[in-house]
């Protein structure tokens, strides 16, 4: 029965081995001890808490653990957790906690000292009562209470604003307790207070020197520099280890602020900034003694840095007003004393939050450091954004840590390129040299189950890649053939050890290769979890098809080890290992099993439990890998469908011990130990490296406790390894061979020459910085020989970096910037039915990987600049919502349809709402029953509902207005297949209830600015134009009467302006003849007034009109000079002359010429006779990208275009570049033949490049157009098609389409001057003095306002800086406002600008009823009778002229009767101050002057009597007589002297009046009329000497009475009353008033 037994044994065995892959000795297999950690099976942990697997704290060199049990009660053990004791010293805590739930909220958290390993914890209570951490210093014995009210009431308040004073004590929060390397004694921790109510944020750094006695706040910058809504200041001592060199007193510290600058909803601009937040470095070597700033980053924005044993990393934002600025990394070798900016090939963003950059991170491995860096910028709470798993771009770099390069070219091996794959590299557990790199995308699929939402994770892996000399080369991973046992669970579909393709792809993060220890624990021997395939593989999230496999040398080869991928950790330095699957069920039993390996896993034992259980956690008790004890934490439960429910599993935790081991045999060093050398005993960094091992199958253990891996190194003699490639030189994978890199070497700082003519020698290779090989002058190093000017780093050459792409697939159709500060990102549509997309500016581009499925559609959310959607054939839909980082793919648009091609149309309000027109009932476009419906989204085009049918095209309405009726309002055009109109619809419930037609003729609609414009056709087949400001009340508008004649075939909307609307209507239809008149709306765009009459226009519809961005009421516009003649019939080509005004239309005029050319030549005309020689420019109609526009609205002021000077504008390739720094009122030549521009960093920077002539080279200034220089781009002359940048114009880089002479196919070059400047200029919105910008006045040409104010723009004084995302246009400011003239004044409704400038009324017509102006307007109280003019909407001027209002007084608005009369009523105390007061005082003074003068010497009687100079007989007895005396005197005089005046005046006065009303058009100014009189100026001339006598001198110059306050240019309102509000012509006859009063006046004469 025995011998029965043991056979059976050996077959059960033997069995177990071929089915799961584990191998058994047939001796009775060792089994380790089992003992649990407080266990509580019938208590489950805290709800929604992961403090239950904090990590139990181990301590370096010590069998001592820690950690929290489920009743938060902090427990210790002296014997790797055999027994638990609890910790002394704690009672505050527990009593604390007494009415406390264990929540996540509550629970107390442990945490080792970095620094201190063997003894030093601390523990955060997240307390509510009070201030204060608790401290062991022996492995947690026995604990120490720091309080820190002290410092918080006494120091910290100190620093804080009074508005925040009153904070509650949950609002502070201490975190980061660390220790100094230098002396134990210090200790540093971070105390933060976070004030929602204020949106205010501070972080403080508290020092104690005595072990935490006492406690003071570092204090780098004195109270007064804490400014803003945010503060931070973030330490570390200078010491990291006791590797570091650094002095033991050393402290870093970075003080950052976050300024407001202005809430989101009160921003001025869209995109200019909110915030401003900036950083200095500061450093001080006698523990915070005293502070210096470090000079090498003064002017660097530094926000966030971090001390390693090497090297100190300083990221500072380029620019401090945009949170997703690209990064530049400064690296520091002499522990702080310099930085050096770092080289790296690409670019960094990331958002920073609070003064910290959240999103990068970097790694360093000995002097190798490895940069990680998030891709995508911004960061959200939004569910979408928390499953998207992150998408990283890897760098590394040199031995110096100075010079960085992508590991995108090794991650992505060939023909393994995939689309959004993120790489992750990591160091091997310690092993010198060995790096581990792994690439994979990961997607989540939203979809619709059982009516609920889920999601689905999906995986592609690309071939992981090794590196065994610090990440210089790299290679496969390479799987040795299976062992025969093993093949029966092998299922893989190749064999890695014949086929080549046939790769391994692992999963997860670096954690699952390094494990948890990052110093070196095991001499080579580390397990992967991942699967072998050929090419790219999908992986299912639940990881059942991952493998286990085992490497024991280092890497270069891994075996086969479980069919099912595990957590392994090791002991006794790799000899025991342990496994624990990841998914408990994968070898079909639902109990959990535990593997371990005691041959360096070649064989493996199980221990089975008796319950379900999903592992949380497994590692070493002993941190250095010496030891025998494993912990292992996890969810036990009894339904696998409860497996990571913290609610019904129950926590478990338990210890294995595998401390009696081959029965405690200790290894003999000679018989049981072997040599292992790493790297195949290659050199790394010219030391061989080599350790002592156990043999894999000797029965012992090493037991050398607590101690380090030994390495028993050697130094080699130098070979090419040694060598690593030069700056700006790029080491080719494939070859070997280091190539120069134009864009690394421009980044350098310490190459440069003084001439382009200079030659200059460079090394392709260098020694590394570590090295110590013998004799590296033994080996030859290539020198290669290149000019200064073909490197571009000659003095006085500017660093522009240029990137040069591979060519596209096919004619680009679209290109468009997404226009985010977030990034440079751009998608490019092709003729081949491809995207590209590139996310850093053009740098590099990426071809969009669509499945295979044509993209048919580009189409941009423009209230979203963010958003972006690409139609498939297929009917796919790819939308991107954060600049092409990330895609998504929807199977969502209706089967049944068809693309159109129609635009999307968009809600303005919510981006997850959208219309989309698809065709149904096609064969094909032409089918006749083929007809659009539109379908409408809710939530991102994941799911799309049927709107209406034959819908052309729809708006959300709603949520145009300012003032909506209803924000769900849609309004669509509908035209029916056959039909030749549409009609005009709306709803507010998406057409399922509610459907109102508006229009049943129409041609269309469209909406600008708050106005939404339908263009009607009536049934003499003529367009009427309709508005809307509210969606609700829709009115005609009112065209002036002089086109009434005309029927309106076309018209154009051309945008509006603040209060009013442009409008184009053609009035000449011929081919090639085209323009029409101009016209401005009023303020709800009913009514219009004509501004220009011939006003060019193409065959398209396009309009020369444009707006000069930035600025207000600036406008260009090309007119046809010779409209008449093409009309008559006399003239065959338009000839074109281009106009400006500075006043939103009011008045037009010439552009004037530049006095010289280009080449300081004087024009063939006469410059200073703008009527006849002005400048000319190819405007919106000629422009092949519509997006080219003469401005920029971050360039303030400045303009360039293509043009001539003379009396038409002449063809485009006859004409030279202009510009203007001034809004157009003065223009210089820049170059005599056309070129195409583009502005970059607010105008800083400004790029010519030839317009359709090859070239190899561009005009660019870095000066805002002072200087300008050439740049060699290209090395071969290629035809640049278009070059665009960002549309913020904040941007330094360019991007160009170009094609060569040989090809079709265009390419791309991005060209990158962000190393141009040396800093970002100083803003500081409290101190201007100290800044580097200053106002300058931009001005009417003939004025200093410029609509009614006086306006300064900022604009940087010097050249060094650049300016980024400074909120310039929120500093501008209005200097004051000014008196109105007629340039703050536009003709109105019915009335034209006449040849001198006045507005006059058109004959036969009346100008607009003025009651109408009250119906529009609800909140109007009164009105003016119409003179003809109107104040532009823009002007604030003040007093002054007022040629909108009549003379008359204001009348009541229909209904408002009561308003106007408390309007213009005085209460009580006003007529008492207004008229008792004064009349007392006259009376009082009145009574005086009689009883002291005239009474006292005689009254009345004397009157006459009384003589001038004559004063004996008046009565002086005081001075007050003697004041009054001289009254009376001067009385008398005065009326002696009156009297005789008129007597002898009054007859050729009355003559002269005669003479004067007799002339036509003079009236009399009635009381009710205008303050102003119209006349014909040639009959006033006549007679004009009778006028003018008696004026001042400059009276003689007509045009100065003209504009006097005295104006003859509004024609006269007679008759008019209160009942009679109707405009009255004026009259040429005398009126009633004037013969009554010449009849009084003779009357009085005849009496005298």
């Amino acid at each position: 029965m025995i011998i029965r037994g043991v056979y059976a044994w050996s077959i059960c065995v033997y069995i177990l081995s071929r089915i799961t892959g584990i191998s058994a000795d047939t001796s009775e297999p060792f089994k380790p001890k089992l003992y649990p950690i407080d266990a509580k099976p019938d208590k489950a942990p805290p709800s929604n808490s992961f403090y239950v697997f904090q990590d139990l704290i181990r301590f370096d060199d010590t069998p001592n653990l820690l950690f929290v049990d489920a009743d938060a009660k902090v427990k210790f053990s002296e014997n790797y957790g055999a027994d638990w004791k609890l910790a002394t010293g704690l009672d505050s805590l527990y009593d604390e906690r007494k009415d406390k739930e264990n929540n996540y909220e509550s629970f107390p958290y442990l945490s080792p000292d970095r620094i201190y390993k063997h003894s030093r914890a601390y523990i955060y209570p997240n307390s509510e009562k009070g201030y204060f951490l608790y401290f062991t210093d022996d492995a947690g014995k026995t604990w120490e209470k720091w309080d820190f009210s002290t410092l918080i009431d006494s120091q910290i308040s100190s620093y804080l604003p009074s508005k925040v004073q009153n904070f509650e004590k949950k609002s502070i929060y201490f975190y980061h307790v660390r220790s100094s390397a230098g002396n134990e004694k210090h200790l540093m921790v971070t105390v933060s207070l976070s004030d929602y109510k204020h949106d205010y944020y501070a972080s403080f750094e508290c020092l104690s020197i005595d072990l935490g006695k006492s406690w003071k706040v570092l204090t780098p910058i004195p109270k007064s520099a804490i400014q803003g809504n945010a503060f931070e200041n973030a330490c570390e001592f200078g010491k990291s280890s006791s590797e570091s060199n650094a002095n033991d007193d050393d402290i870093l510290c970075v003080v950052s602020n976050r300024q407001e600058l202005a809430k989101e909803e009160e921003k001025k601009v869209e995109d200019e900034a909110t915030d401003k937040v900036t950083g200095q470095m500061f450093k001080s070597s006698n523990i915070g003694k005293t502070w210096s700033m470090i000079d090498s980053l003064k002017d660097v924005n530094v926000l966030y840095f971090e001390v390693t044993d090497i090297y100190v990393f300083a990221y500072a934002s380029k620019d401090a007003f945009n949170p997703w600025s690209s990064v530049d990394i400064y690296v520091s070798t002499d522990n702080a004393q310099t930085f050096k900016k770092a080289v790296i090939a690409g670019e960094i963003r990331g958002e920073f939050k609070k003064g910290l950059m959240s999103s990068n991170y970097v790694q360093v491995v000995d002097d190798i450091v490895i940069l990680h860096v998030q891709l995508k910028p911004d960061s959200s709470d939004s569910e979408d954004d928390f499953f998207q798993m992150p998408k990283e771009k890897t760098f590394i770099s040199d031995s110096t840590g100075l010079t960085f390069y992508s590991l995108d070219h090794v991650a992505h091996g060939k023909g393994e390129a995939i689309d959004e794959a993120f790489s992750s590299v990591e160091s091997v557990h310690g092993l010198k040299g060995t790096f581990y790199l792994k690439t994979n995308k990961i997607e989540v699929t939203r979809f619709e189950e059982n009516g609920q939402n889920s999601i689905h994770f999906n995986s592609t892996l690309l071939s992981d890649k090794i590196s065994f000399d610090d990440g210089y080369s790299w290679s496969n991973v390479k799987i040795n053939a299976v062992r025969d046992e093993l093949l029966s669970n092998w299922d893989a579909q190749c064999d890695p050890s014949t086929d080549r393709s046939c790769t391994f792809k692992s999963y997860g993060t670096p954690y699952y290769i390094r494990g948890r220890e990052t110093a070196l624990t095991t001499p080579g021997i580390f397990a992967v979890n991942g699967i072998v395939t050929k090419g790219n593989t999908y992986l299912h999230e639940d990881k059942k098809e991952m493998q286990t496999f085992i490497t024991r040398d280092g890497g270069l080869s891994f075996d086969f080890c479980f069919n099912f991928s595990a957590n392994i950790v090791y002991g006794d330095y790799g000899n025991i290992l342990v496994a624990i699957p990841f998914n408990a069920e994968s070898d079909g039993d639902p109990n959990a099993e535990i593997y371990y390996s005691l041959d360096q896993g070649y064989s493996w034992q199980e221990y089975q439990l008796d319950y379900a259980f999903a592992p949380m956690n497994v590692q070493s008790v002993v941190m250095d890998g010496s030891g025998f004890h494993f912990l292992v934490e996890g969810l036990q439960y009894d339904n696998i469908d409860d497996k990571y429910s913290f609610i019904k599993s129950k926590s478990v935790r338990f210890i294995l011990d595998f401390s009696d081991v081959f029965e405690g045999s200790q290894c003999d060093q000679d018989k049981d130990l072997e040599v292992w050398e790493l790297n195949n005993g290659e050199c790394i960094d010219g030391v061989k490296h080599s350790f002592k091992r156990r043999k894999q199958f000797s029965k012992c253990s090493i037991k050398t406790l607590f101690e380090d891996l030994k390495d028993e190194s050697s130094v080699c003699e130098c070979t090419e390894k040694d060598f690593e490639c030069a700056p700006g030189f790029l080491r080719d994978f494939s070859s070997g061979a280091c190539e120069l890199n134009y864009q690394l070497l421009a980044k350098q700082t310490d190459i440069s020459c003084k001439s382009p003519k200079d030659k200059l020698k460079l090394p392709t290779r260098r020694l590394k910085s570590n090295d110590v090989c013998k004799n590296p002058s033994n080996v030859n190093i290539d020198m290669e020989e290149y000019t200064c000017g073909a490197l571009g780093i000659s003095d006085g050459d500017s660093k522009i970096i240029v990137y040069e792409n591979d060519r596209l697939d096919g004619k680009p159709l679209t290109y468009q910037y997404f226009g985010s500060l977030k990034s440079d990102s751009l998608l490019i549509q092709t003729s081949a039915h491809s995207v590209f997309y590139s996310t850093d500016g053009g740098v590099s581009l990426k071809k969009f990987d669509s499945g295979g499925e044509d993209i048919v559609e580009v189409i941009f959310n423009k209230y979203n600049r963010s958003t972006a959607y690409m139609l498939g054939a297929e009917n796919s839909l790819f939308v991107t919502t954060d600049s092409a980082f990330e895609f998504n793919q929807y199977k969502s648009i209706p089967t049944d349809s068809i693309q159109l091609r129609f635009p999307l149309d968009f809600h303005a309000k919510d981006s997850d709402q959208f219309i989309y027109y698809g065709g149904k009932d096609c064969e094909s476009l032409r089918d006749p029953n083929c007809h659009a419906v539109a379908y409408y989204t809710k939530d991102g085009g994941a799911t799309f509902e049927k709107l209406l049918e034959n819908a052309l095209h729809c708006e959300y309405s709603g949520s145009l207005f300012s003032k909506s009726v209803d924000e769900n309002l849609i309004i669509c055009e509908v035209r029916k297949p056959g039909d030749i109109t549409s009609s005009i619809i709306s709803s507010k419930d998406y057409f399922k209830n509610d459907y109102k037609v508006l229009f049943d003729s129409a041609v269309g609609f469209a909406s600008y600015s708050g106005y939404t414009l339908f263009a009607v056709t009536t049934k003499d087949d003529e367009l009427v134009a309709y508005v809307t400001t509210d969606g609700e009340e829709i009115a005609e508008t009112k065209m002036p009467k002089v086109f009434e004649s005309l029927k309106q075939k076309a018209f154009t909307a051309l945008g509006s302006s603040n209060g009013a609307l442009f409008f184009h209507l053609t009035t000449n239809q011929e081919k090639g003849k085209e323009f029409g008149a101009l016209m401005k709306s009023n303020s709800n765009g009913t009514s219009f007034v004509n501004l220009e009459r011939a006003v060019n226009r193409n065959s398209a519809g396009f309009i020369d009109f444009e707006y000069v961005s930035g600025l207000e009421g600036i406008i260009f516009t090309n007119i046809v000079s010779n409209s008449e003649r093409l009309v008559d019939g006399k003239d065959s080509k338009k000839k074109l002359r281009s106009q400006i005004t500075f006043n939103d239309g009011a008045e037009f005029r010439y552009l004037n010429a530049p006095q010289k050319d280009s080449q300081n030549r004087k024009y063939s005309c006469n410059v200073n006779d703008v009527a006849k020689c002005s400048l000319n420019l190819h405007g919106f109609t000629e422009r092949t990208d519509i997006r080219d526009t003469f401005s920029s609205g971050s360039a303030v002021g400045m303009m360039i275009g293509v043009g001539n000077v003379g009396d038409e504008l002449k063809p485009f390739n006859e004409c030279g570049t202009f510009m203007t720094v001034d809004a157009g009122v003065t223009w210089k030549e820049l170059l005599s033949e056309p070129y195409q521009w583009e502005y970059g960093d607010r105008g800083s920077i400004i790029v010519l490049v030839k317009a359709g002539k090859e070239t190899d080279s561009i005009v660019y200034s870095v000066d805002s157009g002072k200087t300008w220089k050439n740049f060699k781009f290209s090395s071969t002359p290629v035809t640049v098609l278009d070059i665009v940048t960002h549309p913020v114009d904040a941007s330094m880089k360019f991007f160009l389409l170009v094609q060569n002479t040989n090809s079709n196919v265009p390419t791309t070059v991005a060209l990158d001057f962000s190393e141009v400047f040396e800093r970002q200029c100083h803003f500081d919105f409290a101190d201007s003095k100290t800044d580097d910008y200053d106002y300058f006045p931009l001005r009417h040409p003939e004025s200093k306002c410029l609509f009614g104010h006086e306006v300064e723009y900022l604009k940087k004084i010097r050249d060094d800086c650049y300016i980024g995302m400074a909120p310039l246009k929120q500093a501008n400011r209005i200097t004051s406002n000014c008196s109105c003239t007629r340039d703050d004044f536009e003709c109105d409704y019915n009335f034209y600008r006449s040849d001198d400038g006045t507005c006059k009324l058109v004959e036969g017509l009346s100008p607009l009823d003025p009651l109408e102006v009250c119906a529009k307007d609800e909140k109007l109280v009164e009105f003016f009778m119409p003179t003809g003019y109107r104040k532009i909407p823009l002007s604030t001027c003040q007093g002054g002229k007022q040629l909108d209002k009549s003379s008359s007084a204001p009348k009541a608005c229909p209904g408002k009767e009561k308003e106007y009369k408390a309007l213009h009523s005085m209460g009580f105390m006003s007529k008492f101050f207004i008229f008792v007061i004064p009349f007392c005082v006259m009376l009082f003074a009145t009574w005086f002057v009689y009883d002291r003068g005239i009474r006292r010497n005689g009254g009345f009687s004397r009157f006459g009597e009384i003589r001038l100079n004559d004063e004996d007989d008046l009565v002086e007895d005081t001075l007050s007589d003697a004041i009054v005396n001289r009254i009376v005197m001067l009385g008398v005089a005065s009326f002696h002297g009156l009297s005789s005046l008129w007597f002898y005046a009054k007859k050729p006065l009355v003559s002269l009046k005669n003479k004067v009303t007799g002339f036509t058009g003079i009236s009399r100014i009635s009381q009710n009329g205008p303050r102003y009189s119209s006349l014909i100026q040639d009959q006033f001339m006549n007679d004009a000497d009778d006028l003018l006598s008696g004026h001042d001198e400059d009276a003689d110059d007509l045009a100065t009475l003209n504009s006097s306050d005295i104006n003859f240019d509004i024609n006269d309102v007679a008759n008019t009353s209160e009942e009679d509000t109707n405009f009255a012509p004026y009259s040429d006859g005398e009126h009633e008033g004037d013969q009554e009063e010449e009849e009084e006046d003779d009357e009085d004469e005849r009496n005298r």
